[in-house]
């Protein structure tokens, strides 16, 4: 079955564009922004106060609907100059969505309708997995905090 065959170079050359535009991102935020613009951001209090903060900032990567910017800016806050560990979550997170696009993109560039179907199911479960893990992490947060 050939379910995810891309070609192995677009999706590589994909992830590793989408890794260096994170790590560009956060070298200009860390030279144009101050914290004290981040310290009200919902998306900040959320990933600073996790209990395995590399698992977060891991999430905040794969969700595409978390504004990267916010996220890189609290990987450097986390991390602080050891560049290791914040290129950890980058990769972790950037990488499945890196190849996911790259199907998707690759099916609707040759209209194979069957493959953009199962891109976007994909996409959506990928998501849905990654939303999930964010209401459990809440939840275990909350009772953790009443007892």
């Amino acid at each position: 079955m050939v379910f995810f065959m891309v070609q192995p170079l677009d999706s590589l050359l994909t992830g590793l564009v989408d890794i260096l535009g994170q790590i560009i991102l956060m070298q200009l935020l860390h030279k144009l922004y101050d914290i004290k613009h981040m310290s009200n951001s919902k998306i900040y209090k959320l990933l600073t106060t996790q209990k395995y903060s590399m698992v977060a900032l891991t999430i905040g990567y794969l969700i595409p609907f978390i504004p990267s910017a916010t996220v890189s800016y609290v990987n450097i806050l986390i991390n602080k100059n050891d560049f290791k560990k914040q290129l950890t979550p980058i990769v972790i997170g950037v990488s499945p969505f890196a190849y996911l696009y790259t199907y998707g993109g690759d099916s609707i560039l040759h209209l194979n309708t069957s493959r953009i179907i199962k891109a976007a199911v994909m996409i959506v479960a990928v998501a849905l997995i990654a939303a999930a893990i964010l209401f459990i992490l809440k939840s275990v947060k909350k009772h953790t905090k009443k007892a």
